[in-house]
This record gives structure tokens, C-alpha cells and sequence, in this order.
């Protein structure tokens, strides 16, 4: 017994040695930045640890940002001195390896200390392609939550045999830890609900259970809330009005986006068939029931533009349902006759199906695709912004993230998300662009007239007549008068398309004549 319990123990530090050693190979493939939301969030924070509030723009209090306990960790951590950059990726990297220590701990407590389920599982998460990605190389809040979700299932779940004073403290962990998780992401209340069903349950003190379980996460969102509306002036986080707008175009693209998920970890979801239902189905239904309602909202609000990374977070218990359906599995075949080479096979089979399909049929696979160069293109706009523009220079633009974090210019959201007038008030073409960035205002923003646009296409794309994939960027390239005010600009190192405008004379003369296109390419319609 003590010897199995060593190797279990070993398992899980191999699983940690095989996901932090996956999680660096990807990170320094995407040259070692994180997604580009995760630096709107650094933004807010660096502005609130230098004394300007939580804020995007310095003086404008938007609330672009649905992940507040994040920027409420990240602040403290850069006021102490720690860059922005290495502090998200020391956020999501310990809670990656915290995801699957509790993995382990939810298999010892679903299956028993003698069962083999915590440590399989284990090394089968670190071995998720989508699992790795939003740790370290995405470095996004999902990492966390799926740490608070775990770790509030866990405590949910209680430890048998229990005293009653244990299990009230283990009632009140599991509250902190799921009001904790709405603060991470809004949505995970949806997780509350099964866990709330199976507090009321049972019988044992149970209006003392539902408060301590309740009073936790109550007193949490009542202080954000509180905190919003006297700091932001809404009831609402501004990506609310930028973001949500159903309709059947929009549900249609969320079931493609489900069925994505589902043909990635195709293999997890064979291993759920073979689950002992009748024996630990009890235990896992809770958070299971949490995941399907937490789907069919993802479906209804069609999903989301970065890959699988909403989906991060329900992977651990998907992959600890599915391995201990395999274990079932394998379990009876080796009773057969050449039972062992059955099992043999079959675990080949799964494990090359599974690897493929989560890493290269998955988020992974654009760290092998152009796709990777995306956040150097983005970087190099921000350098050559800082190198030319001016601190009062007013930048346009869609990706929100590095580029206005490394710059920090006065930054013009093409698509709302941190601005309230096309949050509310923007054209919206729900359905036909790419989920959360669908509402636009282009006479709006033109207004301002701000000395720069950056554009999601190449500049020698643009040369060549190409048009911008984004409906809002092509929109403005169409316009005839648009040309007349701004240039392209063409530096000599890789870039998204940078545009100046015309009649700013000082700008003008900073920048190299081989730096920039005089002549006027507008496109007829």
C-alpha cells in the first residue's frame, strides 16, 4: 500500500514535469507573449498600480474587462515590482499546476486513496493540448477558474466520514471559492447552481448550510457591485453592451463552436461512456450539470474568437470522467484472453488520437501555423508606434491588447469593448463577425481623428488590393475620403497595417520618407 501510494505521489509529479515542460515548448514557440486579452487586463491594472484607478484609458472609467479578481491579484504584483508580463504568465502557470494537483486530490476523493483514478487523470490533463495552451502560452483567468471551480468541488464533495463542524467549514470554503470564481469570470455562476442544489439537499443543518454557502459569494458580488457602480457609474461591465446580442446567427455559430470542442476531445468523451455512472455518478454530477448549463450559454452567446479557450476550464473534470471510464475499460478487457495485449493496443490508439486531436486538430496548432507570428507582428507595431508616435498621439484600433499595453497611447476600441457609445449605441452585425467584436461606429470613431489606425491585415496586402477580413476595417478602407486623409505607413520590420494621418505635419517629419506611401489607395467598391 505504501509502496502504490509512492507511485501515485510520483505520477502526479511526472504529470506536472510533462505539462510545465509542454506548457514552455509552446510558450517560447509563441515567442513567450500571452493572448492579446490578457494584456488589457495588464493594462488596467498597471494604470491602477501607478495611482490612475482601473482604468483603460487614463480619466475614462470604462469597464472593459470581465475578469476583476484578476486585476485585483495582477495590481498588488506590479506594485511590488513584478513586469506585467511575467506576472500573468506566474499567475497562470501556478494555477496550471494547482488544476492539476487538484485533479489528482478529486480523484482520491471521487474513487477512493487506493483507486489509480487521481493520478491517470492527471497526467491525462497535462497531456491536453487545450489544458496546456490557456496556462502558460495563453496565460488567461480561465487557469485560475478552473483552479477555484475545482478546489470549490472538492471541498463540495467533503471528505467521508466527516465531523458536522468540519463539513460546515468545508460548506463555507466551497462558497468562497465559487464567489471567487464569479468574480474571475461572471458565467461561472452557472457552476453555483448545481453546487447550491446539492447543499440544499441534504438534510443535515440545512438553512445553516445554504447560509454559509450563499453569504460568501453574496457578500463578493455585492461589493463588486458596489464597487461598479459607484467607481463606472453601471450596473453593467461595459462588454456587456458590447458583446451580447442573440440571435440565430449567433446561436448557430456557438453550435459550431461546441461541436469544435466536442471533435477535439472526441476520445474523453468515448472514455465518459465506460464511467462507473451507477457507482460515482452521484459525485460527478454536479459539476457535470455545471458544465452543460455553462455550454448552452456558450452556444447562445455564440461562442468565442480565441479557439477553445472558454471550454479550459470544464477540461479537468471531462478528462477525470473520461479516465476513469478507460480505467473501467481496460480493467475488464484484461480479464479477457491477450487481455494485456488488448489493453496494449487500445491505450496506443487512445493516447496517439488524443494527442493529435488536442494539440494539432486544437488551440496548439497554430504555434506550427503562421497564425504564431501574429503577436511579433502586434509587438513590432507597438515598438514602432512608441519609436515614432508621440505621448498625446491617438491610436484606432481592434486588437486591444498588446499593442496599446506596450504603447500606452490614448487607444480609440473600434468595437466597444471599451467604449461605452459603440457598446450602446454602434452598428451591430451579430452573427457576421467574429463573436464579442460586432458592433461598430466608424463615423464615430473618425470623429476623433486620431493620428493612427492599425489594422488587422499586412501592409503588402493592402498593396496588392487585398481587403481586410474584419467588416468594420473593410468599411473604412472603402471610404473614399479616408485616403485623402491618411497614408500607409511601411516599416522595414514586420507589422500590421499602420495608417497616418496626412495633415498631422510633425509626425510627418519624424518618420524616414522610405517609411511611408504617399500615393492614395482607395479600392472602388
Amino acid at each position: 500500500m505504501e509502496r502504490n501510494e509512492g507511485i501515485k505521489r510520483l505520477l502526479l509529479v511526472i504529470a506536472l514535469a510533462v505539462w510545465l515542460g509542454l506548457a514552455l515548448f509552446y510558450s517560447s514557440r509563441m515567442h513567450w507573449f500571452s493572448a492579446d486579452d490578457a494584456y488589457i487586463t495588464l493594462r488596467y491594472a498597471e494604470h491602477w498600480a501607478e495611482g490612475h484607478g482601473p482604468v483603460y484609458n487614463i480619466g475614462e472609467r470604462v469597464e472593459g474587462y470581465t475578469n476583476f479578481l484578476w486585476v485585483l491579484v495582477l495590481t498588488p504584483l506590479i506594485t511590488l515590482g513584478i513586469p506585467g508580463p511575467l506576472a500573468v504568465k506566474l499567475l497562470a502557470g501556478f494555477s496550471g499546476a494547482g488544476a492539476l494537483w487538484l485533479i489528482w486530490l478529486l480523484g482520491r476523493r471521487i474513487a477512493g486513496k487506493d483507486s489509480w483514478l487521481g493520478p491517470v487523470a492527471a497526467l491525462a490533463l497535462a497531456l491536453n493540448g487545450t489544458f496546456i495552451w490557456w496556462t502558460l502560452p495563453g496565460s488567461m483567468e480561465v487557469s485560475t477558474l478552473a483552479v477555484t471551480l475545482l478546489a470549490g468541488f472538492y471541498l463540495l464533495l467533503g471528505r467521508e466520514k466527516a465531523e458536522p463542524r468540519e463539513r460546515l467549514r468545508e460548506t463555507l470554503g466551497a462558497g468562497v471559492l465559487f464567489g471567487l470564481s464569479v468574480l474571475l469570470r461572471p458565467d461561472a455562476v452557472l457552476f453555483g447552481i448545481p453546487a447550491l442544489v446539492v447543499v440544499v439537499m441534504r438534510k443535515e443543518r440545512r438553512l445553516l448550510r445554504t447560509l454559509l454557502f450563499l453569504a460568501p459569494g453574496a457578500l463578493m458580488i455585492a461589493g463588486q457591485l458596489i464597487f461598479r457602480l459607484s467607481y463606472y457609474g453601471d450596473w453593467l461591465p461595459n462588454t456587456f453592451y458590447a458583446k451580447v446580442d442573440i440571435n440565430l446567427r449567433v446561436i448557430g455559430r456557438g453550435l459550431e463552436y461546441l461541436l469544435g470542442f466536442l471533435k477535439a476531445q472526441a476520445l474523453i468523451f468515448v472514455g465518459a461512456i465506460f464511467f462507473p455512472w451507477k457507482r460515482w455518478g452521484a459525485k460527478a454530477l454536479p459539476f457535470l450539470t455545471g458544465c452543460l448549463l455553462y455550454w448552452v450559454y456558450l452556444v447562445a452567446i455564440g461562442g468565442d474568437w480565441m479557439s477553445l479557450r472558454l471550454f479550459h476550464h470544464t477540461l479537468p473534470i471531462l478528462v477525470l470522467v473520461g479516465a476513469a471510464g478507460y480505467l473501467r475499460l481496460f480493467g475488464k478487457l484484461s480479464d479477457l484472453r491477450w487481455g494485456r495485449v488488448w489493453v496494449g493496443g487500445l491505450t496506443v490508439v487512445a493516447l496517439a488520437g488524443y494527442l493529435y486531436l488536442s494539440h494539432l486538430a486544437a488551440d496548439p496548432s497554430m504555434a506550427f501555423s503562421p497564425l504564431r507570428f501574429g503577436v511579433q507582428h502586434r509587438y513590432n507595431t507597438a515598438r514602432w508606434l512608441s519609436e515614432y508616435g508621440k505621448p498625446a498621439d491617438r491610436v484606432a484600433l481592434t486588437s486591444t491588447g498588446i499593442i496599446p499595453y506596450f504603447t500606452d497611447l490614448y487607444t480609440i476600441d473600434m468595437v466597444g469593448l471599451m467604449d461605452p457609445h459603440i457598446a450602446r449605441e454602434g452598428i451591430s452585425i451579430a452573427g457576421f463577425g467574429l463573436p464579442g467584436h460586432e458592433r461598430y461606429d466608424n463615423d464615430y470613431v473618425l470623429a476623433y481623428e486620431p493620428e493612427w489606425f492599425v489594422l488587422n491585415i499586412y501592409p503588402d496586402e493592402i498593396l496588392s488590393g487585398a481587403q481586410p477580413s474584419l467588416f468594420y476595417e473593410m468599411d473604412l478602407l472603402k471610404r473614399g475620403g479616408f485616403w485623402a486623409d491618411y497614408h500607409l505607413v511601411l516599416p522595414r520590420r514586420p507589422t500590421l497595417s499602420i495608417l497616418h494621418r496626412r495633415d498631422d505635419v510633425e509626425g510627418l517629419g519624424r518618420l524616414d520618407p522610405r517609411d511611408w506611401e504617399q500615393s492614395y489607395h482607395f479600392t472602388p467598391l
